[in-house]
């Protein structure tokens, strides 16, 4: 029987190629499926939806490793992989319309299990994992950044859709070996041209849909036969413009669950002329009526209530700020409807971030206004849903600052906890500006209408930097009475509470379920680490544990970095899109200039693993003491914005980019047959790094991820030391 011939070594380039295409898909897919898993099921689905398409990857590695042992694989595979990477996602997105309870319980994961397994089998091909891993850092960096403009150009469904698409190109550049793969690729395209071309389109999601949970969106328009009138869809959220039997009023959705009103007004009369919205704001509008306020500033603007609250009570100038731009759109497209608020000469518009804006160095405001500030929309790889950096102890000070004398700050709440929440931090940064603890009542006002009136404005604190006068405190509480609202005293903050600061903004509490999703999140996928290195050695392949612990430690050490970059980012740039582009995308572009940097040094590859890690380490130090966004970023103006997110970003890129690759090259085996099983276990500690970074930021912030990503490069460097 004749002798096999060994297979002929794949060409580089096409080999770089279709590494970089697959990354590119694999990154921007993730985008717009986190995007569109925000949208449908809510926003803390976004990150189990993150750790399980980790976790797909590193089975479909573990797959190659455990089917290739014995018999390498070939570049035909690599085209089936993406074909069956294209049609597995077209299927996941059928299922999020039509079967979304399939989509939650797996069937998202389909491309990723498919990537995973495409990455480790190219791996597994390459003859020189540096340059291999720097195509896919650089391909993953380019679909980090693509994502959002995808999404910001055409929505999620669309963005997911072309996402799949850019696998074709890896079919065409295969033909020649495997022909037939191209036609894995047919569904995806007719299912985009079906999306474009019909109406209703198969992938238009029912807003009305509640596969998991009821969304706010469903349970307060529904009873009211509700219907959503235009919806935009974009990198920052899905908005929806809907209209129920109550007239006066259109509400406005961001991602089905978080509520804003556009209320029915000619634009000069001094009250609404229905009944329902002012009495619903009567409280709210307090500050407006009691202060009379020449200059205002309504952070959270939302469909434009509060602004024409103000305008109506003769507020001569007023600065609106809104993060979510497709809101404004809708407002100024309802027009007559609600008085053109945002198309006054005496409102001014700003389409951005509170903090980012109050950085800008405006002039000063007789009256802040703040009104149901909890805004959640997916951050895309956000590490905390419940991060927020518009009511820490910081923010306050800032929005003191930017007070006229005697000018006044409303925070209106909906509920008790999170009125006595926002009296806490307010006490906390009337003492960080030098007022004695004894002394602070005098410079709040808390006012609360009866809790059986069930009215979502119902908790007002009015805070000072000076003291009110008692005439003053007098008057309000006149006014108050006239409203049917009374004082209220917060209580004492309970020893566990967690003072929201920019360095851990997490001014609502953390759900103890979720809390325990994370840890659990960490937990499991050790656990299935562990599990496969038991199969290696039942199988009669077994690596060192110390091998296989170094893997880990690099999937979960390069998440962690990520998380801690991403929340410094988030705060700078005031624009979680972007953030994370600028956070995964940098770090992923510098990670392949440094791999291909750290192939150049000709050391052997234990010593470029052990001084890539140690330079990461040093630069977490100096992260951890300087860097965290309270004492390092918050200073800067926002013209600096960019420069700063790159100093952080970059050079731990760079320093991250030759361990991966020369760790590969280190324990890869013979002609690389063990890189795909150390491919796996680096996409299960990412899964683990992932839990651990949002368990950590959650109890105690970004220091914690710091702290624990520079634990994992510490014993990096220990495990990479030179045998005894």
């Amino acid at each position: 029987m004749p002798s096999q011939l060994p297979a002929a070594p794949p060409s580089p380039h096409r080999l770089n190629a279709v590494v970089f295409l697959g990354a590119l898909s694999t990154l921007a897919l993730e985008v717009a499926l986190t995007r569109l898993a925000s949208a449908l099921f809510f926003t803390q689905v976004t990150a189990l939806l993150l750790a399980a398409s980790l976790a797909a990857l590193g089975l479909g590695a573990a797959f190659v490793h455990r089917t290739t042992l014995h018999r390498p694989p070939s570049l035909a595979q690599l085209a089936w992989l993406a074909g069956a990477g294209a049609l597995s996602g077209a299927v996941a997105l059928l299922c999020a319309v039509h079967a979304p309870l399939l989509f939650i319980a797996g069937v998202f994961a389909g491309p990723f299990l498919c990537a995973g397994a495409f990455a480790a089998t190219a791996y597994r091909l390459s003859p020189q994992p540096s340059t291999t891993f720097a195509w896919e850092a650089l391909g993953g960096a380019v679909g980090a950044v693509l994502g959002p403009c995808l999404l910001a150009l055409w929505g999620d469904m669309t963005a997911a859709l072309v996402a799949l698409l850019l696998l074709l190109p890896v079919g065409v550049l295969l033909a020649s070996l495997a022909p037939r793969a191209l036609g894995l690729f047919a569904p995806v395209v007719a299912l985009l041209a079906a999306h474009l071309l019909l109406s209703p389109s198969p992938l238009e999601p029912d807003p009305f849909a509640t596969p998991v949970f009821l969304p706010h969106l469903v349970e307060q328009t529904r009873p009211h036969h509700g219907r959503v009138l235009q919806t935009r869809v974009d990198s920052y959220a899905r908005t929806d413009l809907v209209q129920t039997d109550e007239p006066w009023l259109r509400y406005l959705y961001t991602d089905r669950m978080y509520a804003a009103r556009a209320v029915r007004w000619d634009g000069h009369a001094p009250r609404f002329p229905d009944d329902e919205p002012n009495q619903l704001a009567r409280l709210k509008r307090l500050p407006f009526h009691a202060l009379g306020p020449a200059r205002v500033l309504v952070l959270g603007a939302g469909g434009g209530f509060d602004v024409a609250l103000a305008l109506q009570e003769g507020a001569q100038d007023v600065d609106t700020v809104e993060v979510n731009a497709a809101m404004i759109g809708f407002v100024q497209a309802l027009g007559e409807f609600c008085g053109r608020v945002y198309a006054r000469p005496d409102v001014h518009v700003h389409a951005e971030e509170a903090r980012q804006f109050l950085r800008r160095g405006h002039a000063r405001w007789d009256l802040v206004q703040l009104s149901l500030m909890q805004s959640d929309a997916a951050a895309l790889r956000s590490i905390a849903g419940a991060q927020s950096w518009v009511l820490t102890v910081e923010a306050v000070r800032a929005y003191l600052d930017n007070l006229t004398p005697g000018g006044t700050l409303a925070i209106v709440q909906n509920t008790l906890e999170f009125a006595d929440r926002s009296a806490w931090t307010v006490a906390a940064a009337l003492r960080q500006r030098g007022v004695a603890p004894e002394e602070i009542a005098q410079h709040l006002v808390a006012l609360a209408l009866p809790e059986a009136e069930h009215n979502p404005f119902g908790q007002l604190l009015l805070v000072r930097a000076q003291a009110f006068t008692q005439d003053e405190r007098v008057a309000l509480l006149a006014h108050a009475r006239a409203v049917g609202a009374l004082p209220r005293s917060a209580t004492a903050p309970p020893l566990n509470f967690a003072l929201p600061t920019d360095s851990h903004p997490t001014f609502y509490p953390p759900r103890p379920v979720l809390l325990a999703l994370d840890g659990g999140l960490a937990v499991a996928a050790l656990t299935v680490a562990w599990w496969l290195l038991l199969r290696r050695r039942r199988a009669g392949q077994p690596l060192p544990v110390r091998v296989f612990a170094q893997s880990v430690l690099l999937g979960a050490g390069l998440m962690l970095v990520q998380a801690a970059l991403l929340g410094d980012a988030q705060f700078l740039l005031g624009i979680p899109p972007l953030a994370m582009a600028w956070t995964v995308g940098g770090l992923l572009a510098a990670s392949a200039l440094g791999a291909l940097a750290g192939h150049q040094l000709r050391l052997p590859p234990e010593q470029r693993l052990r001084w890539a890690a140690l330079l990461v380490a040093l630069l977490l130090v100096h992260l951890l003491l300087f860097g965290p966004t309270a004492r390092f970023a918050a200073p800067l103006p926002p013209s600096l914005a960019h420069l700063a997110v790159a100093l952080l970003v970059l050079p731990l890129g760079f320093a991250l980019g030759p361990c991966f690759p020369a760790f590969l090259q280190l324990a890869g085996g013979e002609d690389g047959r063990h890189r795909p099983a150390l491919y796996a276990a680096d996409g299960l500690g990412a899964v683990a790094g992932g839990g651990l970074a949002a368990l950590l930021y959650a109890e105690s912030g970004a220091a914690a991820v710091v702290a624990a990503a520079l634990a994992c490069y510490l014993a990096l460097v220990w495990l990479a030391r030179p045998a005894a």
